[in-house]
């Protein structure tokens, strides 16, 4: 839930980053509770894409003649999805950071692109960090259950 509360608040962070740089500088209304919402709606896609992850895993497993049910590697995700933590964290530092920065004038607004790029390489980083985490878990469940 708490990785949740970090994505949700770096995806309104750059939503709002985006409507101020759409409307030329101007503040975008102060709506911080939609906070709320967008970690609801983080929670539910991470929730689904775990489900998703755990089937397709179980899957493989039966393919490969691993005793490998879906509620074992359930488990064993729920055990990984504290690797969503430092991934939030990043995310959000990075959109709540840059923002901050931009009102404070260190960086003008023309510095978006610099901070898209920076983005995009988290998330390349992060995904590439979470699937490092999830097939170590995954092929040490997979060889321990032959």
């Amino acid at each position: 839930m708490l990785s949740a509360f970090l994505l949700g608040g770096a995806l309104y962070e750059h939503a709002t980053w985006y409507w101020e740089l759409q409307f030329l500088g101007r503040p975008a209304p102060g709506n911080f509770w939609l906070i709320f919402p967008a970690a609801a709606l983080v929670y539910l896609f991470l929730w689904g894409t775990t489900h998703v992850a755990a089937w397709l895993t179980a899957w493989e497993a039966a393919y490969r003649g691993y005793r490998l049910p879906k509620a074992v590697v359930l488990r064993g995700l729920y055990f990984h999805s504290a690797h969503y933590l430092p991934v939030g964290l990043a995310a959000f530092t990075t959109t709540a950071g840059y923002r901050l920065l931009v009102h404070r004038d260190v960086f003008s607004i023309a510095s978006g692109s610099n901070y898209l790029v920076v983005l995009c390489c988290e998330v390349l980083l992060g995904a590439a960090y979470l699937f490092m985490t999830y097939w170590a878990g995954m092929r040490n469940m997979m060889y321990a259950n032959r």
